[in-house]
């Protein structure tokens, strides 16, 4: 069981992602618009398809030839002779993206702006943390540097003050 699992994983992992990313490499560098776009529209349904495979996980993963399925899904998804990610990008994807595209950007707009305050207010409470940090390090650093330069600073009243070391008696 544990031999297959290793297999599946590594052969699903070869053909949504190596497999895909190399493709893409050299559609890169071959200028040809048709494969930019067949493999832009691959990452857009593999993102999508692993986003739902890791809520519905759980789920599907005890379902019998789970794996060999998601194999031949995968195979279908990224072969150029399939095209199996752009029927499903035009069938499904780009309809419900169109359709729901100004809320899904209101909803990004509002995450960016509530995260970049945030990262705001984060990085300021960070700075002052550093900089207390900082003076109480110098402090320290000062302490040690002067009971370093004299033992017997610590000692109060242990010397006079014309260096006459005496037990405070009086004549």
């Amino acid at each position: 069981m544990f031999l297959w699992s290793f297999v599946s994983t590594l052969a699903c992992t070869v053909l949504a992602y190596l497999y895909p990313a190399w493709a893409s490499y050299r559609a890169i560098d071959s200028g040809t618009v048709n494969q930019h776009t067949q493999w832009l529209v691959y990452w857009i349904v593999i993102a999508l398809f692993t986003i739902f495979e890791m809520l519905l996980e759980g789920l599907v993963s005890w379902l019998p030839f789970y794996y060999e399925a998601k194999v031949a899904f995968l195979c279908w998804l990224a072969l150029p002779q399939f095209r199996g990610a752009t029927r499903l990008y035009h069938r499904f994807v780009s309809p419900t993206l169109s359709k729901y595209e100004n809320e899904i950007d209101r909803h990004i707009n509002d995450v960016r702006r509530r995260a970049s305050s945030k990262f705001g207010e984060v990085a300021s409470n960070g700075l002052d943390f550093v900089k207390s940090k900082g003076i109480e390090a110098l402090s320290m650093a000062q302490d040690v540097a002067n009971n370093a330069h004299n033992p017997n600073a610590d000692k109060i009243g242990a010397t006079s003050v014309d260096g006459d070391v005496g037990s405070g008696d009086s004549l």
